[in-house]
C-alpha cells in the first residue's frame, strides 16, 4: 500500500498498514452503530419519550466503549508484534531486556 506525505509517496509498513486497517474496522463499527441506533432514537424523540432516549444513549455508549476496547487491546497487539520484530532483528527478546535483568536484581537469593 502507498501513502503520499508532503515529503512524497512511500511504502506503510506491515505494522502501519495493520494499524490503518484497525482504525477502518473501528470507524466503519461506529458509523454501523449510528445507523443502527439512529431510528430507534428517533422515533423516542417523536414520541418525547426522554426516558427511552436516554436509555438508547447509554446502550450505544457501552457499546461504544466495548468497540474502543477491542480496538485498543488490537493495536497492543501490532505493537508488541512491531517490538519483538525489532528485539529479534537486533538479536534479542523481550525476556532479554525487560524481565531477566529486573529478576536478576531482585532475587531473594542475593540478600543471602
Amino acid at each position: 500500500m502507498r501513502i503520499t506525505e508532503s515529503s512524497g509517496d512511500r511504502e506503510l509498513s506491515e505494522y502501519e498498514y495493520l494499524e490503518c486497517c484497525i482504525f477502518d474496522d473501528y470507524f466503519e463499527r461506529g458509523e454501523e452503530l449510528d445507523r443502527e441506533w439512529k431510528e430507534m432514537y428517533q422515533s423516542a424523540v417523536r414520541r418525547g419519550d426522554i426516558q427511552r432516549m436516554a436509555c438508547i444513549e447509554y446502550l450505544k455508549g457501552q457499546e461504544l466503549m466495548v468497540e474502543h476496547a477491542r480496538r485498543t487491546r488490537r493495536m497492543d497487539l501490532v505493537r508488541w508484534l512491531k517490538l519483538d520484530t525489532e528485539l529479534r532483528a537486533e538479536g534479542t527478546t523481550y525476556p532479554d531486556i525487560q524481565e531477566l535483568p529486573f529478576l536478576k536484581s531482585n532475587s531473594p537469593l542475593d540478600s543471602w
